[in-house]
């Protein structure tokens, strides 16, 4: 009997490690979870639609889903010499002060699962359309990091990191935020519901919906292109590789459009 008692107590410690090794997620907390460290990002030279460009690349070397870099590039303390941004200050017709107050954004918004690289995403100034090029980059350094990450529990986390203080803002300790919303609207029963990681609501009415999906591939948007036409959007007003519209046979009109660059779908109904 006692043998019996030991062997069942031997089992039971043995599914009780192996449980807690491997089958029992612990509860999720942010604190530490993702260090700069872990994600091995640098910037390049990259040509696009046959435009050179800075473009900000990383291998996500984390144990979470990355779904937003951003880096912000400040003037260094040293540097008096601005004449490197003298177009910019001409076109944008900026004081001496304001040019001194400009900074550079490198973004990645492509989604990279853990040990994945994702690249050719631009440098820009000031967060805009203007790219940044070498003699800019090169009399700056980087002042923040911000990143939005997926955490075990599948809520989304927003961390900041700063290189000039080496800190980490408090933001890594609150609480995690839904990253996928839906409504159970009448409308939006009338368009695809998206497999997407990460989705958020737009208009909501009873005239409009419309909502953006966020780490979507060229062959996803593809998909929910053709999940459109088989729930009758199918008079085709427009279409080319990133965009459609139609309308179903209501008249009601739903257009898709698809941004490489962020590998973000965006999607509009509107009733007729």
């Amino acid at each position: 009997m006692k043998n019996v008692i030991r062997i069942l107590a031997l089992i039971c410690f043995a599914f009780l490690s192996f449980t807690l090794l491997f089958g029992c997620e612990r509860e999720f907390t942010p604190e530490g979870a993702i260090k700069i460290e872990d994600i091995d990002w640098r910037v390049k030279n990259a040509v696009r639609e046959g435009e050179r460009y800075l473009s900000l690349e990383y291998t996500n070397n984390t144990k979470y889903t990355i779904l937003d870099l951003e880096i912000k590039y400040t003037f260094k303390d040293d540097v008096s010499d601005y004449s490197a941004f003298d177009g910019i200050k001409e076109e944008d017709e900026l004081t001496d002060e304001e040019v001194k107050e400009l900074y550079i954004l490198g973004y990645n918004r492509r989604r990279a699962d853990p040990g994945e690289t994702v690249s050719e995403s631009p440098l820009v100034i000031d967060g805009g359309y203007t790219l940044a090029e070498s003699k800019h980059l090169e009399l700056m350094r980087p002042d923040m990091a911000e990143i939005l990450y997926v955490g075990s529990d599948g809520l989304g986390y927003l961390v900041y990191y700063d290189f000039i203080n080496d800190e980490y803002s408090e933001l890594q300790k609150g609480d995690g935020r839904e990253l996928y919303e839906w409504s159970e609207s009448e409308l939006a029963k009338m368009v695809p519901q998206p497999d997407a990681i990460a989705v958020s609501l737009g208009w909501d009415t009873e005239e409009s919906f419309s909502f953006n999906a966020l780490g979507v591939t060229l062959e996803e948007y593809k998909s929910y292109v053709e999940a459109a036409r088989e729930m009758g959007y199918t008079d085709v007003s427009y279409e080319d590789e990133d965009s459609f519209r139609a309308d179903n046979s209501d008249g009601d009109e739903i257009s898709v459009s698809y941004y490489d660059l962020e590998e973000e779908m965006s999607v509009f109904l509107s009733l007729d």
